[in-house]
């Protein structure tokens, strides 16, 4: 998982293009040279992200695939990788628990057809299927989380198919990522200084020479990698999606599941499921009085709220899940992303002085800080359609399946912060070590960001001038909007929380005005809160065209047997909406999608991307 406090990240690639299937790395034994000193007076930089594809692909061919890195083995697609025994047990969880999210629902399997779609476990194995590093993080303000310990480095995989459909090449990724993380043990370098120091590379580096420095002078290396700890390979997948027209209020519905594998023994001969940090075990604690008001007391205790304002709160592991489903769309506004509040109320908390904290200055803002660090709530506060990575798209890719960016803008923001956090570090100073709340960061005050709707722990959460504060379906946060923008929510109504998320309706739906220039295109079409849409030939400079894939019609071109290219030929459109780029990111639900035209984007919900969405594919195993 990629993750903003205490729920680790990732949340990519060698990302399979649409067009044609990429060289497959074979893995091969890590090649390390002598440490050597760096040329006197060259400029340097702080690595804190591997993300671009040429140094990842080559870091692969150089030992770092999934399996050398997590247990010393060579795999080069999921048929060998699930017959690793070391790595069988944690296949088998995952399958079963992708068994478990469709059980509820009887019409769901692996289609492209009907309305519930399941995850197909048998991509697990398919010789089709590999997982492509997609990016490396340092995770150096991880520190906090682990006593003599400078933090992790982690190394994220995207799932990837490559086959044939209609006798052409065909390949692309699909929604699951895999994290292998490890503790860097400070052994004896207690202030991590030279942890830090080793993250500086030659400014002039890029592509393979920034891999040999990596691997040979760097954090990558041997001397580094012998302070290196397993600590877990962590999962994210979307196992089951319910399309829009059965549950059109909502805009469809998905799930997630979140799971984080320890080792059982040094010699990591198995992996078995552990405890998520900060994501409380709700079903437990509703029927564990006793327990449920321990984890209260815990809460309220100044050292813990101290902890939570900061953003580095750990709780006792016998609270903590070992399973966790995050629910799309519509973020915290659903109450199955938002374990502590299920568990609490404004009132548990009303008692408590909290006007001299920063971030949890009342009950709410306190249980929705919670929210927000717990890996259901991290996962789905402005996320790229549940993760904050998946990875960069090659540059040949359709636009109509390539995002601009493979990182969601939380995540864009936080790789600055934790760069000043390392270059601290390598100063010998004492880092900041708050972390913002992930729903605000990187997204500033602008169209589509969120803000506060009167209560005082929100009340520095403001729109730009020019802008109001809307309640659209949360009722402590809103959203800056402008008056009929292109993009602009034009049909919410009230959340009504169901038995099970899945059975969360929007009630008293509302269509709102866009305008003469534009339509509303609603929840029905997979739209979350409805977007006001344009022509693309409108020209506005507020406006970006899309390319907006028919999913249905791509979809019953595929099952007819037909090339990839003739289909998307076929059945993507152009559509005006609302633009994106580095400095302006898109409202929640929503993902920055590459256009034909500049250097900016275009906001899509996420299903409309044909990589992040659960459909069947024309594998053959």
């Amino acid at each position: 998982m990629l993750v903003w406090a205490a729920c680790s990240p990732g949340p990519a690639p060698h990302a399979a293009s649409t067009a044609g299937a990429p060289p497959r790395p074979r893995a091969v034994s890590v090649t390390v040279a002598p440490s050597s000193e760096e040329p006197a007076g060259e400029a340097s930089v702080t690595q804190v992200a591997v993300l671009d594809r040429e140094p990842l692909l080559e870091l692969e061919q150089r030992g770092f695939g999934l399996a050398q890195l997590a247990v010393d083995q060579r795999a080069d697609d999921n048929a060998e990788l699930s017959r690793i025994p070391a790595l069988r047990g944690l296949f088998q969880t995952l399958a079963r628990d992708v068994q478990a999210a469709a059980r509820p629902y009887p019409l769901s399997r692996v289609t492209s057809i009907d309305g519930f779609r399941s995850f197909d476990a048998r991509w697990l194995s398919s010789n089709e299927m590999h997982f492509a590093l997609s990016g490396v993080f340092n995770r150096l303000d991880r520190r906090p989380f682990r006593a003599a310990s400078c933090g992790e480095v982690r190394f994220v995989y995207r799932l990837a198919y490559a086959t044939t459909q209609g006798g052409a090449a065909l390949s692309s990724r699909l929604p699951m990522t895999m994290n292998v993380v490890f503790w860097i043990d400070d052994e004896g370098d207690e202030s991590c200084q030279a942890a830090a120091q080793a993250w500086r590379s030659p400014a002039s580096l890029s592509g393979a020479a920034l891999v040999d420095w990596l691997v040979q002078r760097g954090p990558l290396g041997r001397d580094a990698r012998a302070r290196w700890h397993m600590k877990s390979i962590e999962s994210n997948l979307q196992t089951f999606r319910i399309q829009s027209s059965v549950v059109p209020s909502l805009a469809g519905h998905i799930d997630y599941d979140l799971r984080v594998f320890h080792p059982t023994d040094q010699a990591r001969s198995d992996f078995v499921p552990a405890p998520m940090e900060a994501m409380p075990d709700v079903p437990a604690l509703q029927r564990d009085r006793e327990s449920w008001q321990e984890l209260r007391a815990v809460l309220r205790r100044p050292e813990t709220l101290r902890a939570l304002d900061r953003g580095t709160l750990q709780l006792p592991e016998r609270f903590l899940a070992k399973q966790a489903t995050s629910v799309a769309p519509r973020g915290l506004s659903r109450r199955g992303n938002r374990p502590f509040l299920q568990l609490f109320r404004p009132a548990d908390f009303a008692d408590l002085e909290l006007t001299g904290y920063e971030t949890i200055r009342s009950p709410a803002a306190l249980l929705r800080r919670l929210d927000g660090a717990s890996c259901t709530g991290c996962h789905q506060s402005r996320s790229i359609a549940g993760f904050h990575h998946v990875g960069r798209d090659e540059e040949g890719a359709p636009v109509f399946n390539a995002l601009r960016t493979g990182s969601s803008a939380h995540l864009t923001a936080d790789l600055e912060r934790r760069r000043h956090y390392v270059e601290d570090l390598a100063a010998g100073n004492a880092p900041e070590e708050r972390r913002p709340f992930p729903e605000r960061q990187g997204v500033g005050s602008g169209q589509g960001a969120p803000c506060g709707l009167g209560d005082s722990g929100f009340a520095d959460w403001k729109c730009s001038d020019g802008l109001r504060c809307t309640k659209l379906e949360d009722d402590e946060i809103g959203t800056c909007l402008a008056e009929r923008a292109v993009g602009e929510p034009c049909e919410y109504g009230t959340m009504l929380p169901g038995g099970a998320p899945s059975r969360d309706r929007i009630t008293a739906l509302s269509r709102h005005d866009c305008g003469a220039a534009a339509r509303c295109t609603n929840n029905f079409s997979g739209f979350p809160q409805g977007a006001c849409t344009a022509s693309c030939n409108a020209g506005a400079p507020d406006t970006a065209c899309a390319d907006y894939l028919d999913v249905d019609g791509f979809q019953n071109c595929l099952r007819g047997k037909e090339p990839y290219e003739v289909c998307a030929k076929r059945f993507v459109f152009g559509v005006g909406v609302q633009p994106c780029d580095d400095a302006h990111a898109c409202r929640q639900d929503y993902v920055c999608t590459r256009t034909r035209r500049g250097g900016g984007g275009a906001c899509l919900p996420p299903y409309f991307v044909f990589q992040l969405r659960l459909d069947g594919y024309p594998l053959k195993r």
